[in-house]
């Protein structure tokens, strides 16, 4: 089996369990619609680093974490309601990426893997920054899981509890936007949301138990990944799509299976 089918295999699994373990915390705080926002901005600061020959990963971190905070403050302050704030950055950083993808000439084959996504085309480097961003997430639930379940189920509660309902939600933010950065090269802008979310909707029919949630969530990520990037390979078709249906379909069998059990 070559390298790069190896490296694809790879970086799906960790893909698979990366997004929904922070797609399900997005899930149950109403704030999924964020998830796809800073995608697209990343990919903006992605566009921007193959326009000017800078490491496109670190043009996206920076691009998706200036958004983040910028969503995070606005929201925080009331100046605008979430998904207004996300709207506003979700927007001008598509217009950003339009007029540098513009810019990056023979190079726009590289850009559009930000787009699209190509599984195939990660390298060793990719998967390690992927495997190193899931290990320290995962680790940052266990240590803060009290904090992080209590401000999930009722931010009043998590107040009264005299939790820094602001900070926790900070924390959050950052978490989810480092991921959804780091997954952008083997996913792409247009179907990360859908790993993002539907594993874990499928999981949330199934159980309403928090960390039931989570690890269920986390298998039908691995699943999907697995056998989309497996059947993509077997009959050649965009292994990104394949994913992300494979996701769709275990979402609808959940939905039957929580319907008639």
């Amino acid at each position: 089996m070559s390298s790069f089918i190896v490296n694809a295999i790879v970086i799906a699994v960790l893909v698979g369990a990366l997004l929904p373990l922070v797609g399900s915390f997005a899930l149950l705080r109403k704030s999924t619609f964020f998830g796809a926002g800073i995608a697209h901005t990343a990919f903006a600061g992605a566009a921007f680093g193959i326009a000017f020959g800078i490491e496109p990963l670190w043009t996206a971190m920076l691009f998706a974490l200036v958004s983040a905070v910028g969503i995070w403050y606005f929201t925080l302050k009331g100046k605008l309601t979430h998904d207004a704030s996300i709207g506003v950055f979700f927007s001008v950083s598509m217009a950003f990426g339009i007029l540098f993808l513009s810019r990056t000439g023979n190079y726009a084959a590289d850009a559009m893997t930000y787009l699209v996504g190509n599984v195939l085309a990660v390298t060793s480097q990719d998967i390690v920054v992927v495997a190193v961003t899931l290990v320290v997430i995962a680790l940052a639930v266990v240590v803060f899981w009290k904090e992080l379940f209590l401000a999930t189920l009722s931010e009043e509660l998590a107040r009264a509890s005299g939790l820094r309902v602001e900070v926790i939600s900070f924390g959050v933010t950052i978490g989810m936007t480092v991921a959804v950065v780091v997954t952008l090269k083997a996913v792409g802008t247009l179907l990360l949301f859908g790993l993002l979310v539907m594993p874990a909707a499928a999981a949330y029919q199934l159980t309403r138990r928090l960390s039931s949630m989570i690890l269920l969530a986390c298998g039908f990520g691995v699943v999907s990944g697995l056998i989309g990037t497996l059947i993509s390979i077997q009959v050649d078709l965009p292994t990104g799509p394949m994913i992300v249906i494979t996701a769709f379909i275990i979402m609808l069998i959940s939905g039957w299976i929580a319907r008639h059990r």
